[in-house]
């Protein structure tokens, strides 16, 4: 095996492990490397990242209000190192209307592991510089249900190794943690266990990617991204109360992360 998937498949293992003990936890990545463009059929990607990200701490005696939150007195603020791992595979190379068929998967953690399809769209033929596509897909949940979210990337190649994009996210967050309430079951069984406390979340990356380069062993892209994100979720759920608001809660988040891509 060689050193740099060596490396790679062990921190898959621990990543999936982590995430899996708190999966969820934040219901939703941040994390997003999708350019716009799809991979070629049969060619895979994998990635392995690392952000800088502010995490919320829900704390203090919290209640649940109104509308099934649980509302947090006091709030927490500390920026924390994430590790994430993101695979993909290229599926197709024209499919219909689309210009190629991608899906994958990524891990992160104190996230969840979300599952993805990512279909390229068509409009940019006349200029091969440019590449954009949507991708849709889930992440697991805490039992309640689960994050559902579509995405738009587009991207543009400055350079023959300098490929500049954004994309936008929105997801139906799946109820926190903190969040769970069971439901009062009916004698039938045909009500859910737990009542469904989901939000909306908007997020937006903008990134540079160097590459690809043909090293042995060493990465084949480099990227360095700015990650934004609104609401501010809070860890493991809950929402802030008014006197936390008013104490200048963000009403949204940022984060900086890189990339290596083999």
């Amino acid at each position: 095996m060689k050193p740099a998937w060596a490396l790679c498949r062990i921190y898959r293992v621990t990543l999936i492990f982590a995430t899996l003990l708190c999966s969820g936890c934040l219901t939703a990545t941040t994390q997003h490397f999708n350019s716009g463009e799809t991979l070629l059929p049969g060619v895979t990607h994998v990635t392995l990242g690392m952000a800088s990200i502010p995490v919320t701490t829900c704390e203090g005696k919290a209640k649940r209000g109104s509308d099934g939150f649980v509302v947090c007195p006091e709030a927490k603020l500390q920026t924390v190192p994430l590790p994430s791992y993101t695979w993909s595979l290229g599926v197709r190379e024209k499919w219909g209307p689309f210009t190629g068929v991608e899906i994958g998967w990524m891990a992160e953690a104190l996230g969840t592991i979300d599952f993805n399809a990512k279909l390229g769209l068509p409009g940019f033929k006349e200029h091969p510089a440019w590449h954009h596509a949507i991708m849709t897909g889930w992440g697991l949940g805490n039992w309640a249900d689960n994050t559902l979210f579509l995405e738009y990337a587009i991207s543009w190649y400055a350079k023959k190794r300098l490929l500049l994009y954004t994309n936008a996210r929105g997801s139906h967050v799946a109820t926190s943690l903190k969040d769970l309430e069971l439901s009062d079951l009916e004698t039938d069984d045909k009500s859910n266990v737990f009542k469904h406390h989901q939000r909306w979340l908007l997020q937006n990356t903008w990134g540079v990617r160097i590459g690809p380069f043909d090293v042995p062993v060493l990465p084949k892209f480099y990227d360095v991204n700015v990650h934004m994100g609104t609401p501010k979720l809070m860890f493991p759920g809950g929402v802030p109360s008014k006197d936390v608001v008013k104490d200048g809660y963000p009403s949204m988040y940022t984060a900086i992360g890189m990339g290596l891509t083999w």
